[in-house]
């Protein structure tokens, strides 16, 4: 079956996003120091512990642009056996939904699209955690295994003091500034599972979305205000079919989401879609307005820079003389969090 312009376009796109993501991602520009190791080490204060050991303060709880993570060489063995080891199931989802919403998006509402998306989840788990009990401290370092290789991807210190536990390194601080976002995903519409053209009225299938924008804390640690700007290609039929019908445009979304804790939020909001058209295999193109969705969207945390969420979005294109077409969709996105 031949490829077309929409799905080329879709594959030039996440190939340049993945490109970029595996370059920051292997960017280090500081080394990591020593680690405290005796008994008496581990006896002493947060405060003192970071302040005398490099390699505590050098990687603070995750990996981030310009910080080197230690090799898992560098650890193992360092501080004897992890008391624990247990599958890291929040990490295993991460690793795995990223390439599963990318070869559902780019191969499209169709049977390979649905092999592919469930591909990912084949391979067996290769994501753990490492518990430590050292002194007055709790670590657990979490660990990946893709290429046989295991590296540190983050980790947890909890003092326990007289007056309760303390976490080192707080994964998300109050935001009080603009903080930049970049989402991109994977859209299905009512039309997914019926994969044919309805007259009376036709329904999206499915597509590919990115957006970039701003998100502010209303109320720091409980509601932030969202303001994104996108380029949607949903499909109404097939686009490699002769009655293909492709749909083009850029929705602004404004939206809020409250924290439902640390690592979840739920938001609304409403998306205006501009310069909508409606392209056909057989004729012009359409202008479709500019319609309003309404919006439904959840969001889950899995490190402080990147989160999967999903979008559920009622929207309807009004074509003048011809019948409707049903925008509702789903859409599986995979979320960048800058630093606020």
């Amino acid at each position: 079956m031949p490829i077309s312009p929409i799905s080329a376009l879709r594959c030039r796109t996440y190939f340049v996003v993945l490109a970029t993501i595996i370059f920051l991602t292997g960017c280090a520009t500081k080394n990591f120091g020593p680690l405290p190791q005796s008994d008496e080490d581990f006896r002493k204060p947060p405060e003192i512990i970071q302040a005398e050991f490099a390699g505590v303060t050098n990687f603070p709880g995750e990996n981030q642009l310009g910080t080197l993570a230690p090799n898992w060489s560098e650890l193992d063995g360092h501080w004897g056996t992890a008391g624990e080891r247990h599958l890291d199931v929040p990490q295993y989802i991460f690793v795995r939904a990223l390439p599963s919403v990318l070869l559902l998006s780019i191969l499209g509402p169709s049977v390979p699209g649905a092999v592919g998306g469930l591909i990912p989840w084949i391979f067996p788990p290769s994501n753990y955690v490492q518990t430590f009990e050292k002194g007055d401290y709790r670590i657990q370092i979490h660990t990946n295994e893709p290429f046989g290789s295991k590296r540190v991807v983050s980790w947890d210190w909890t003092y326990r003091s007289p007056n309760g536990d303390i976490t080192l390194f707080e994964k998300q601080p109050a935001q009080k500034g603009l903080r930049v976002i970049g989402r991109m995903g994977a859209l299905f519409g009512s039309g997914w599972a019926r994969n044919k053209f309805d007259r009376r009225q036709p329904k999206i299938e499915g597509g590919t979305e990115i957006a970039f924008g701003v998100e502010k804390a209303v109320l720091p640690s409980k509601l932030d205000a969202v303001l994104l700007a996108g380029y949607r290609t949903p499909d109404a039929v097939d686009p490699n079919s002769k009655d293909g019908l492709n749909i083009s445009e850029y929705p602004v979304t404004i939206g809020t989401e409250y924290h439902l804790g640390p690592d979840a939020r739920l938001g609304v909001g409403a998306a205006k879609h501009f310069e909508a058209k409606l392209s056909r295999n057989y004729a012009r193109d359409t202008a479709l307005g500019a319609p309003v969705g309404l919006l439904v969207t959840a969001e889950y945390k899995f490190s402080r820079f990147m989160a999967m969420g999903i979008k559920a979005e009622h929207l309807t294109y009004q074509l003048s003389g011809e019948p409707s077409i049903n925008g509702d969709s789903i859409t599986l996105t995979f979320n960048f969090l800058g630093r606020p």
